[in-house]
């Protein structure tokens, strides 16, 4: 097609050459047949002043394209299909295990993006003693594994249930989720703070913000029942008489349970 600024095609070859690049980009040259047929059109320019009359030649070509439906047919019915291998005996991993373990290769390696760049970053490291780095690698490790155990037993009481939670993603409390990571979770208890303060006779008082109901909520999809702080009244150190709520605080959204416990017991 002749456009302007295009560049334009004079022969056979460079209509070739150009055809077979497009075919070879979409992966599609053994599925057509191709045919090109120039057509050569001729025009006469009449004498005008001293400009002698001419005769113009002007090429361009048709192109006859025919599938090839064998190829077509033999490609789909491989369409889709997956080559897995693997040195493991037939004995300890069946075919359907292969491709399960496959599948679920994405859980590894998401857990070493935690290592590497996020909740447990192991970069970059300031020791220089090998026992030291090691050491650091297996606690690291061990936090991963804390973590990957927190998200899957949430994750597991949230499908019995058949919830979802809201109260997770930053910005945005309405969404709702059946799928939390660990890093939500942890993320859902920034806003808790424990401060105790000296007071008379070796006494000191203990202030702890107070969980709200979605923290409430993970805390038991989590396992954990019965925390202390849960409700700080029911522990038996605490003077239950001198337990009050800081009621600025609370307007301010950050409520607190303030009691006071003796240093000696």
């Amino acid at each position: 097609v002749s456009k302007q600024g295009k560049t334009q095609l004079k022969t056979v070859e460079e209509v070739q050459n150009k055809v077979d690049e497009i075919f070879k980009e979409n992966k599609t040259t053994e599925f057509f047949d191709l045919i090109i047929t120039p057509h050569l059109t001729e025009k006469t320019t009449r004498k005008y002043k001293d400009i002698p009359a001419r005769t113009t030649t002007t090429t361009h070509f048709s192109l006859t394209i025919t599938r090839k439906k064998d190829k077509i047919a033999e490609y789909k019915a491989v369409l889709g299909w997956r080559a897995y291998a693997t040195n493991a005996p037939i004995d300890k991993l069946s075919t359907l295990k292969v491709l399960q373990t496959y599948k679920d290769e994405f859980k590894v390696e998401y857990r070493f993006n935690q290592l590497h760049n996020k909740t447990a970053p192991l970069m970059p490291i300031f020791l220089h003693k090998e026992n030291r780095i090691t050491a650091l690698v297996r606690l690291l490790m061990l936090a991963i594994k804390v973590l990957g155990l927190l998200e899957y037993k949430i994750r597991k009481q949230i499908d019995l249930e058949n919830i979802q939670i809201n109260h997770i993603y930053p910005g945005n409390p309405a969404r709702k989720t059946n799928k939390p990571t660990a890093e939500m979770v942890l993320r859902a208890f920034r806003n808790i703070f424990l401060a105790a303060t000296p007071t008379d006779n070796n006494n000191f008082s203990l202030q702890v913000t107070q969980l709200l109901p979605h923290q409430q909520i993970l805390i038991r999809l989590a396992g954990f029942q019965n925390l202390r702080y849960n409700d700080i009244s029911s522990h038996p150190n605490f003077n239950k008489n001198c337990i009050s709520y800081n009621s600025e605080d609370a307007i301010k959204g950050k409520s607190f349970i303030t009691s006071r416990i003796d240093s000696s017991e």
